[in-house]
């Protein structure tokens, strides 16, 4: 398949109209008909003087941007109502200031789509992915670059890779492993042609290859790419990121369905002293950790050492 072909396929693959079994609605107002309003004005707040004319420029970008980074914020800590309310004014702020076609547009876009993925309404979500992916096009065709071409240009921009992968997620999510397997090749090739800039996305197209391998019980290939993603992410974001330590869980996780106890423990074992250090031990990711090391302990028959870890947690 020529690389045009498999880019086509990553970029603009349409999506039906099917309704997907787990869907999860969102919190509607019987009487007013629309998305319950949660008390996310702290989030949206301004406070900032008005900028000078000659700084509105980036006044207008540094806005959008924090409304961006404050809507992933959220995601990330699952207030996810919240989320998809700043965001939406992160897509307004993008089309009044910059224009329907515009790079932030897609971002905004693809974010919604990874927030409606939170929700489990996977419908939305892959149309809020396919608009992303059209405006980045158009974006590209007007600063006459080709989004299809595997090339230097194509990649370069800011957030381009973070669309391509999360797609790749939500082929991952559908149990889509052929689709998914074929868009995190691609963008992996499109990363490899540049090296430590793109590190942390690199890491992140290993992590959910790794990851959809594990799903597929395929546990020998699932720690190579555990163990690329992890050498990448060490060196480029640092062993206190969080997307290490995710990488740092996936292997101990992977291990634990292959009954490799040893070394599930190990990496277990890393990622709660990590998380303790930078977190605390009263974190929820230490709970986590702590209690996947329990069921761990419990599955080897180590009944002391499970309630040991438990009563420490105590």
């Amino acid at each position: 398949m020529r690389f045009s072909g498999i880019l086509v396929g990553l970029l603009f693959v349409l999506f039906g109209n099917t309704v997907y079994a787990g869907e999860v609605p969102l919190p509607v107002n019987q009487e007013k008909g629309h998305i319950e309003a949660v008390a996310c004005g702290v989030y949206l707040a301004g406070g900032n003087p008005a900028p000078a004319p000659e700084d509105i420029g980036q006044a207008k970008v540094d806005n959008w941007k924090k409304l961006y980074e404050t809507a992933d914020a959220l995601r990330k800590e699952g207030k996810l109502a919240c989320a998809l309310e700043t965001s939406t004014k992160a897509l307004e702020t993008a089309t009044q200031d910059f224009g329907d076609v515009h790079l932030n547009a897609a971002l905004a876009y693809a974010l919604q789509a990874r927030i409606y993925m939170g929700l489990r309404q996977y419908t939305k979500s892959e149309k809020l992915f396919r608009q992303a992916e059209t405006v980045l096009m158009k974006a590209f065709a007007i600063k006459g670059l080709d989004p299809m071409a595997l090339n230097r240009e194509s990649i370069k921009y800011p957030g381009v890779a973070d669309i391509l992968i999360h797609r790749a997620e939500m082929y991952i999510i559908r149990a889509m492993f052929r689709e998914a397997e074929l868009s995190l090749k691609s963008v992996i090739q499109m990363l490899e042609s540049h090296g430590n800039p793109y590190g942390a996305e690199m890491a992140e197209a290993l992590y959910l290859f790794a990851e959809m391998h594990r799903t597929m019980k395929m546990f020998e290939e699932a720690e190579q790419y555990y163990r690329s993603a992890m050498n990448i992410a060490e060196n480029t974001l640092g062993s206190a990121h969080m997307n290490y330590i995710k990488i740092l869980i996936g292997t101990a996780a992977n291990y634990h369905t292959w009954k490799k106890y040893i070394e599930s423990e190990m990496y277990y074992r890393k990622a709660l002293s990590i998380v303790n250090e930078t977190m605390g031990p009263a974190s929820k990711e230490a709970r986590l950790i702590r209690a996947n090391l329990e069921r761990l302990y419990e599955e080897q028959g180590l009944h002391y050492d499970a309630i040991r870890l438990k009563t420490a947690e105590e």
